[in-house]
């Protein structure tokens, strides 16, 4: 089987081009990441921590924060998939914000 079609870059970002696969992956893990935050605002998460004598409000807010953990997750890894290195961007970001010791 050959996949170079799926291994040619389509386009590209800044200095990295994305491919067919690295598309795939990208709404792979993405779709991942939203269903793994849907689980957690199931109503099934949402009575685990009543159990626990919890304010409702309380637990609204621990499952919001917990599904959005997820998300953020898989989006950084789904652009990391696509071949646009995060570590990359991030740390040439602050390169030029940098403060000698005294």
């Amino acid at each position: 089987m050959d996949i170079t079609l799926l291994e040619r870059p389509v386009f590209h970002v800044g200095r990295h081009y994305v491919s067919i696969l690295g598309l795939i992956g990208f709404i792979g893990f993405f779709a991942a990441g939203l269903i793994i935050a849907r689980v957690l605002q199931n109503q099934v998460v949402q009575r685990f921590f009543s159990r626990f004598k919890i304010d409702t409000n309380f637990i609204a807010i621990v499952t919001t924060i917990l599904s959005l953990s997820p998300i953020v997750l898989f989006t950084v890894t789904a652009v990391n998939g696509v071949g646009i290195p995060l570590a990359s961007v991030w740390s040439s970001a602050f390169r030029r914000y940098y403060v000698e010791p005294a």
